[in-house]
């Protein structure tokens, strides 16, 4: 973990043009500060992102209870471990909209909208968005729909 952070800070720093200013010294983290092995993988870029980066841009699959119970609180964690204010972390999370007046005008919208969740839904490491909101095995029954090529399935799980 903290050769990513290294490796993310410097494509950082290069993408600033302000390469001089960065050093492993100035990050100011333990080894295990970031990294903990108890804790499932993908949630550790959470604790990296408070510690080191400017912002996170969150996948469009998502929930208000992952931002709260996940994310948050991951990125808290990376803060605290560099004494930073986890404010300090812009929060980029984009949202699967239908928008319209009427439901004539979202309907096409709307299925587009369920598959493209569907789509996401499939890929087995988001299982657990659709397991923490109590829909356990709704992405193993989506991920089967995605193999079959059967896109109406994938909206109307």
């Amino acid at each position: 973990m903290t050769q990513l952070i290294g490796v993310c800070t410097m494509i950082a720093v290069r993408s600033k043009g302000q390469e001089s200013w960065w050093s492993r010294s100035n990050l100011r983290l333990e080894a295990n500060a970031v990294n903990n092995s108890s804790e499932v993988p993908r949630f550790r870029y959470g604790k990296m992102a408070g510690a080191v980066a400017d912002g996170i841009h969150v996948h469009p699959l998502h929930s208000v209870h992952y931002r709260n119970t996940r994310l948050l609180p991951s990125v808290a964690v990376g803060a605290a471990a560099v004494g930073r204010d986890p404010s300090e972390v812009d929060l980029l999370i984009p949202s699967i909209i239908v928008p319209g007046d009427t439901p004539e005008e979202r309907a096409d919208l709307l299925t587009l909208a369920r598959i493209r969740i569907g789509f996401y839904g499939a890929t087995k490491n988001y299982a657990y968005q659709f397991d923490d909101l109590g829909f356990d095995g709704v992405s193993a029954e989506l991920n089967r729909h995605l193999k079959a090529d059967d896109s109406t399935a994938l909206a109307n799980e």
